[in-house]
Parts: C-alpha cells; structure tokens; sequence
C-alpha cells in the first residue's frame, strides 16, 4: 500500500472534519422531502424579490414531475434544461430527482448546432426553457435530424404566455393541470439522475453519468466540510455561477441538500446586480470563480457592502490569483477556500480546510477520497509526496462511466479503478495538492471549458486558411483566453475581423477567439503535430500586421 492510499492527509484535516463520511442508500429526494418535513416555511430559493419556501417548492416540483408524466415521460427519460438562474431551473432539477428522470443541464450560450449535440447525444426528446431564448428550441423542433419532440416554455409572470401546441407547451400551465401528489417511482441510488457534459483530448462533448449515490455523497462531504465556516441551517448560498455547470450546480443545489440551506439565484454576472443581492439578501456563503472576484474586489461600491455577512468564500473552475485571495479576504473579514475536481468527479475531490488553509494550493482530498500522483506517461507507477505528475483519484462521488461511449470510460480510468484527471500536480508532505499544468489541451476561460480543435475546426471553414491551431494563455480576470494562431494560403488575405466573426457564427461567444494572430508558419513536433506548448509560451514567428 502505497502513502497515497494510507491517506497521510488525514493528519492536516481541519477541527470537526471526518476521516469517512456515511454513504447514503437512498435517492436525492428523500433528502429534499427531510428538509421540507422540518422547514416547511423556511425559505428555499430567493429570487430578486420573490420568496419561495420549502413546501412550495416541493409542490410545484411535483406538479412538473406528474406533468412530465402526463406527457408521456417516464422514468430514465432524458430531459434537458435551457434555462439561466431562476426559480424554475432549480424546480425543474427537484422535479427529476422525484420523477427518476435523468436531467441534462444544457449551456445557454451555446448555438443551435452545439445544442443539437447534445440534445442527440442524450437522446432528450423533452425541454424545458427560458422564453427569451426559445427560439432556439424552436429551431430545433423544426430540425428533422435533431430528436427533440417536446418543448415546455418558462415565461416571467406579466409577459404574455406561448402559445401551446400539440407539443409545445406553457410551464405555468402544464403545472396548474397536474397533481400536487408525490410521484409514486422506485428510485434507486445507483439510477442515473444527471448527465453532466464535458470533454476529453478529442474535443468531442460527452456526458458523465452521475447517480443519485454520486449526487447525496457529494453533497455530504462538501457539506460537512464547510460546516466549520458556516453550520449548514444557516447556509445561504449566492448562486451566481450558472446552474447548468457543475459547480453552480453542485454548490447551490447539492450543498442546501444537507441541512436546509436557501438558495440566493442572480440571473446575470454583473457587478452592480451581485451587490444588490449582497445588500439585499445576506448570503452567508458564496461558492464563486476568479473572474467574479475579480469583478467584485474592483467595484466602487465593495467596500461600502455587506460583504462582510459572508461567512466563507469558495473558489473554483480556475486558479484565484494570491493577490486577489488576499483583497477578498481583506474586505470582507472571511476565508477564501480554493478546491479542485472535475464533472467526472460530481464537482470535487481536493478542499482547503477552513481552519488550514493553505494558499496557492487546491488544499486536501475530501473524505472518503484517494487522490495519488502518477506518472504522466504511463499513468501506471506512483510518485514521490512531492513529485509532479498525473493526479488520479478514487472515491464515492466519482462518476462509473461516461454515456454510452464504453471506449471513453475505459480509457479514463487506471486498471485499479482510478479516474485519470488529466491534470498535471504534485502533493506536499502535508497532503496539499498542488495544481501545475493540465496534461490535455483544453482550455478554462472563466471557468467554462473550451476545447482547441473545436475551434480549429470552425476556423479551417474559411477559404483562406491553410492552418490553424488554438490555445489557451493567461488573462487577467478570466484566467485564461482564447487564441487562434493561423496562416494563409498564399496570396490570400483575411482580418481578425472576419475570423472572430466566422467563429461568432459558429460559436459560444466564450469560445470565439479573443486573439487572432497570423504567422508565417505553427511550430511542430518532430512528428509533425503542432505544438501547443511552444505556442503558449509564445514561441513562434509573427508577421508585422
């Protein structure tokens, strides 16, 4: 047994921190209805300046899930969301944690043709979305190659009401005509309740399956781990990260899972509106990126904020540079917490103890957790505490597979069953794990992942190209930025402009290259792939535009 797996870490845990947590049999819901049973007036989702409690709720979360069923939707559908921070994201994910649907969390940023995807990958035939992005539903249902049949249009109270058809219908309406009782379904803990997307080294989305044992476990541990800062009755959660990534996700919705937290949900990440709600609501927790902070700590009007109500800062989906951890701290009086995972990993596998924190460090394996270092080659021979390489790990929340792609999921786990994570770090001798590089080419802006040859692909459309090849380099606020370097056919002639635009066609606007450079020529390897390291470190011959 190697030290990894003695979990040498234990020693650095903070006061109050269990060495193993209970893993729960039972489905999410039942966590739900607990909360409901003892806080049935308690506030549960906080929204602008709307209320709604526990109990309410868990009736409208019925009501969709009998809805749902009305429609013909059965337990193991999939059905996909569309929808940014709003009450009815957050019904819309309780009402398939009840109904033993699977819920697709889609990226509202993402074009028609990426939706498509996804939507086909998961076999989702039914989605629910925001009104003022329908039209892309739209779209879609009138795509003959695309599978979704069923549309369910969410519309804010005082704007006028889709009209309904024989498959698209109105939310508010689909609920009044449907039963408040709770749905009658078998749920296992092993039955899938998500499909989180993500990616991989060939650029292709896929989904992670995450089931309900993943989900409850998650949500425990974070829980738990958190406690010290803030006891778990009196989390109240600034949802400003989106719902349908797995930290805003995992960090509103699972997290107020364990002990009846409320959920605080900003629809948009502006400034002026995330200090509204500071001001307004009190959130006594904010699970957060680098660019928010950044953001924040900026504002004119920060200082003069409540943001000394919250009680702990968590940061994640990118490195918090240690300047800003410690302006973050110093305006508000309370600790800042980085930690790491993946969507593979329901969101987490690493924390800094509340009461340990070590800066510049993603902090500890989680309870229940082996985090190792392997060798970045092979993947096959464990590191020296202090070396770097390829960090693995193996716990409860860590997803079995991918969706119906067997050749993914083998290839991403070790043969003892560690998942590959495909970043590059090492653990000091007290356990902290420390992030160095990432061992694929993707790129986090902002905390959403952007795969190059996504990129390239969309950029080798236009006629004048003859090559092109996409990575990420530092930024100030996003931690990282899109470029696209690229060289002409000869004699041929192109702008930034006219890239940038392509590319906005095509593209997510946070994937549309912030830089376009042409060159003469992108450096290799010795067999001939373009080298991405050499070009995030600039090395390259640049033409004088």
């Amino acid at each position: 047994m190697s030290l990894y797996e003695k979990r040498f870490w234990l020693k650095s845990y903070g006061k109050g921190i269990p060495h193993d947590i209970e893993i729960p049999d039972r489905p999410v819901r039942d966590f739900f209805k607990e909360n409901v049973g003892r806080f049935p007036d308690k506030p549960y989702l906080i929204h602008n300046e709307e209320t709604l409690s526990y109990a309410t709720v868990n009736e409208l979360a019925c009501r969709l899930a009998n809805g749902l069923g009305k429609l013909g939707v059965k337990k193991g559908d999939r059905v996909a969301f569309l929808m940014p921070n709003i009450p009815q994201h957050v019904i819309a994910i309780q009402a398939g944690y009840k109904a033993g649907t699977v819920n697709v969390g889609l990226n509202i940023l993402y074009t028609v043709p990426e939706l498509k995807q996804q939507i086909n990958d998961s076999g989702a035939t039914t989605l629910i979305v925001y009104t003022r992005i329908a039209e892309k539903a739209f779209e879609l249902r009138k795509d003959p190659d695309c599978l979704l049949e069923t549309v369910i249009v969410v519309t804010p109270r005082g704007e006028a009401t889709v009209e309904e058809t024989g498959s698209v219908f109105d939310f508010e309406t689909l609920l009044a005509n449907a039963s408040a009782g709770e749905p009658e379904v078998d749920i296992a803990s092993g039955d899938t309740a998500m499909l989180q997307y993500t990616g991989g080294t060939t650029g292709v989305s896929k989904a992670c399956c995450l089931t309900n044992r993943n989900i409850m476990v998650m949500c425990r541990q974070y829980g738990t781990w958190i406690a010290g800062a803030c006891p778990p009755e009196e989390v109240r959660n600034l949802c400003v990260v989106p719902l349908f990534h797995v930290y805003g996700w995992n960090t509103s919705v699972n997290l107020t899972l364990f002990g009846g937290g409320s959920i605080i949900l900003v629809t948009r990440a502006e400034p002026e509106l995330i200090l509204y709600n500071i001001n307004r609501h009190e959130p006594t927790i904010w699970c957060t990126v680098p660019r928010l902070v950044n953001m924040l700590i900026n504002h004119e009007d920060t200082p003069d904020s409540k943001i000394d109500r919250i009680k702990a800062f968590f940061c994640g989906a990118a490195a918090l540079p240690l300047e800003e951890m410690r302006r973050l701290k110093a305006l508000s009086g309370s600790p800042v917490m980085e930690g790491y995972g993946t969507a593979e990993t329901t969101n987490l596998i690493t924390m800094n103890p509340v009461d340990n924190i070590r800066e510049g460090t993603v902090g500890l394996p989680l309870p229940n957790t082996v985090v190792k270092i392997v060798d970045s080659e092979s993947g096959r021979f464990v590191m020296p505490v202090g070396e770097p390489g390829e960090i693995v790990a193996k716990g409860p929340q860590i997803m079995e597979q991918y969706w119906n792609t067997p050749g993914e999921t083998e290839l991403a786990f070790t043969d003892d069953g560690y998942l590959y994570t495909g970043d590059i770090g090492c653990m000091d001798e007290e356990g902290f794990v420390h992030i160095l590089d990432r061992k694929m080419d993707v790129v986090i802006r902002s905390g959403f992942t952007v795969y190059p040859r996504e990129i390239d692909e969309v950029v080798y459309q236009l006629e004048n190209i003859q090559e092109a090849c996409t990575v990420g380099v530092p930024h100030e606020t996003s931690g990282e930025t899109v470029k696209t370097y690229v060289v002409l056919k000869p004699d041929t002639s192109l702008t930034v402009y006219q890239v940038r635009e392509h590319c906005r066609r095509q593209l997510a606007a946070y994937k549309v290259p912030e830089i376009v450079e042409f060159v003469d020529e992108i450096p290799k390897t010795g067999i001939g792939k373009f080298d991405r390291k050499v070009l995030r470190t600039g090395g390259r011959i640049t033409l004088d535009w």
